[in-house]
């Protein structure tokens, strides 16, 4: 068929007569340009596979009832803020968490097609969902730091699991959930990105010492309670950077762990690190 010409008797044909009017009723353009595809869902009308993602969880029909309760995820926020941590962690879980799918996200993973595989545990698929809640490795770290976990229903989502757990948990225990989250998904990065082999050992030792770390700074800036005593800490004179150090050391595992931070003059950390000591 010539191109800008449409082959009215046979539209006639196949269609009824007010559809087909409808159909010869479309301008038709002079160019011989070729059609191209365009994605809808991104201005730039590219496909990447996170707009494709959102696309296709917002737009399926999934089941939603048994994790729609707001209220537990309100909780969630009101207990991540006022968390006496670095910001980057309590964003870091913030993002985490928001991309948590209130519904089963196995469902979502079939639609899509995604076979990436946890870099960590090597068993299962990994996504929000598995990094937040159910991956092997996150599971082990927890027990091995003595995370809590409530009794939880069998029909929640992972979404309002990790929402109950961590609002119901004492400071020390939110403390301890938000900074191992934070870990494992750096040293998934150096895994991926890098090839740096991950060691749960290395992994439980930095947040050991971490935590450890931010006990010590709150006891620090703790206010006094009795005028007149010294402070335990001064800032050094303008251009100084000032290191304090603590350690510790666990007997029946045979780790020493040692926290080092540095601040300026007006009390700002300007770098922290800790290290694992095996023998």
């Amino acid at each position: 068929m010539i191109p800008g010409y449409l082959d009215t008797e046979l539209i006639y044909n196949i269609v009824d007569e007010n559809i087909a009017d409808r159909i010869l009723s479309i301008p038709i353009a002079n160019s011989r340009m070729e059609d191209t595809l365009v994605w809808k869902h991104e201005g730039s009308e590219v496909y990447i596979v996170k707009s494709g993602y959102r696309a296709l969880a917002t737009s399926v029909d999934l089941p939603t009832a048994l994790c729609s309760n707001e209220e537990d995820y309100e909780n969630f926020y009101k207990s991540l803020w006022p968390l006496n941590i670095p910001e980057k962690i309590k964003i870091h879980v913030w993002k985490l968490f928001n991309n948590l799918l209130p519904h089963s996200s196995n469902l979502v993973k079939r639609m899509l097609a995604v076979e990436s595989v946890c870099p960590l545990c090597r068993v299962e698929l990994e996504d929000s969902s598995h990094l937040m809640w159910s991956c092997g490795v996150l599971k082990c770290v927890w027990s091995h730091l003595q995370v809590q976990i409530p009794v939880l229903e069998e029909s929640w989502c992972s979404k309002k699991r990790l929402a109950h757990t961590f609002s119901t948990a004492d400071e020390q225990q939110r403390y301890t959930i938000a900074i191992s989250l934070w870990s494992l998904w750096y040293r998934r990065n150096k895994l991926i990105h890098e090839g740096i082999r991950f060691s749960l050992q290395e992994v439980l030792g930095f947040i050991r010492g971490y935590i450890k770390e931010i006990n010590m700074l709150q006891r620090t800036f703790q206010p006094l309670a009795r005028p007149g005593l010294k402070e335990s800490w001064r800032p050094p004179d303008e251009g100084i950077i000032k290191l304090n150090f603590d350690a510790t050391y666990k007997s029946d595992e045979k780790l020493a762990t040692t926290a080092v931070i540095a601040r300026d003059s007006t009390g700002i950390i300007r770098g922290a690190e800790t290290y694992l000591f095996e023998q």
